[in-house]
């Protein structure tokens, strides 16, 4: 008992010491502010709480909190070990075991068990939340909120992560930006921006992409591209310089590049490689690439029916709003076609389609056409069953919108000597 009470004794007799000689000082706890000349307005509470410190306005609550601080000013740190290990560094605040344990560096705030704890020069950081830029060491300028945010980065500067496990394994990476749980989480490269839950989560080495939307470029690692909506190029791995605009835009384009489609849905045709197209409010055709698609035909919502184009235009190649004066336009099935055989307008108008099929004989024969956006057709029955023993010339005519296929064939026993055709613009 006697001994207790001068233990206690010689803890109060040492505080009464220090509070002589500086005003507005307190310390509880063995070795708490034990340095002859402390600064004013300090408190210290806990095992070796601001030990050796001769700075002012510095707060210190816990084990070893700022022991090794000698000079540095305005200071918080609270929690077992906390900026434990900061000689000079001012204006800094640790709320957390082991937030900034080994920091030397001023101007730096960590809350959280482990924020910032490997921080030795860097500089004007802030993490908040366990873990939070835990094995940052030399970097600067970061920002990260949340659970083990931005843990992997060791030397990168001017990060900025908010949510669980943003740029969660990032190490030297600089100038990005992730905001959402997950976002970026596997990201190794820079100058990326990701905005919403699961954001660029899987990319690794792809530079310079921006997604803002849930799951936006989630699986991407292609570079250079651009995805703003809800799971906008949710599918696109290696495809690189795309850019997508709207909800569930081109969901399913794994690896296809130098695509631009804007519009809810649109793309969702294309499943792969499709490349170099520009889409709005297009479902396109899969497979396609270097083709322009503007709007979706029909009255219903999302659909148009009515285009209005004003002003002089200029537009060469394959795309044109002036069909050619001539009676019959040049088209890639020619001037005849193949019974069941289909083929494509590959022009950027509406063809009226004239076709003759002569007949040298005939038994229950009947002749069938399809016109539709894909190589497959639905087709439906033109010429009814016949008979004939004698050549028989049997004509009739398609609208093939531009880009559309047409197939004719036929049914029963039949010999076709030619199929004519003569396409004329509309």
């Amino acid at each position: 008992m006697t001994q207790n009470n001068s233990c206690n004794q010689n803890i109060i007799n040492n505080s009464v010491e220090t509070q002589s000689a500086t005003p507005f000082v307190t310390s509880v706890g063995v070795g708490a502010l034990a340095n002859a000349s402390p600064g004013a307005n300090c408190a210290a509470v806990g095992y070796n709480a601001l030990n050796v410190s001769t700075g002012s306005n510095c707060t210190a609550v816990g084990y070893g909190a700022s022991t090794s601080n000698t000079s540095g000013v305005d200071i918080v740190s609270v929690g077992y070990n906390a900026n434990a290990n900061a000689t000079v560094g001012s204006y800094c605040v640790a709320v957390g075991a082991s937030a900034l344990q080994v920091n030397s560096e001023p101007n730096m705030t960590a809350v959280g068990f482990a924020a910032l704890s490997s921080n030795t020069t860097g500089t004007s950081s802030v993490a908040v939340g366990y873990s939070a830029l835990s094995g940052c060491s030399t970097g600067t300028n970061n920002t990260a909120c949340g659970y083990a945010t931005a843990i992997g980065i060791t030397s990168g500067s001017n990060n900025t992560a908010i949510g669980y496990e943003a740029l969660h394994t990032a190490s030297n990476v600089s100038s990005c930006t992730a905001v959402g749980s997950q976002a970026l989480k596997a990201n190794t490269a820079t100058q990326m921006t990701a905005v919403g839950s699961g954001a660029l989560s899987t990319n690794v080495s792809g530079t310079q992409s921006t997604a803002v939307g849930y799951d936006a470029l989630t699986a991407s690692t292609g570079s250079n591209n651009t995805a703003l909506g809800y799971e906008s190029g949710l599918a696109v791995a290696a495809g690189t310089n795309n850019t997508l605009l709207g909800n569930s835009t081109a969901t399913t384009l794994t690896s296809g590049g130098y695509n631009t489609i804007i519009g809810s849905t649109a793309g969702s045709s294309y499943t792969g490689s499709e490349s170099s197209n520009i889409l709005i409010n297009s479902s396109g055709i899969g497979g396609e690439s270097n083709v322009i698609r503007i709007g979706t035909q029909g009255s219903s919502s999302g659909q148009q029916n009515i285009a209005y184009i004003v002003g002089p235009l200029d537009i060469s190649g394959a795309i044109t709003t002036n069909p050619p004066t001539s009676a019959t336009a040049t088209s890639s099935f020619g001037t005849s076609l193949t019974a069941g055989t289909p083929y494509q307008n590959p022009l950027g108008y509406d063809l009226l389609v004239n076709v003759c099929v002569q007949v040298t004989s005939a038994t229950g024969a009947t002749i069938t056409l399809g016109v539709g956006p894909s190589t497959g057709p639905t087709t439906n029955t033109v010429i009814p069953t016949f008979t004939t023993a004698s050549p028989t010339n049997l004509t009739f005519s398609a609208i093939v919108p531009g880009r559309y296929w047409i197939l004719v064939n036929t049914t029963g026993t039949i010999s076709v000597g030619l199929i004519a055709t003569q396409a004329c613009p509309l």
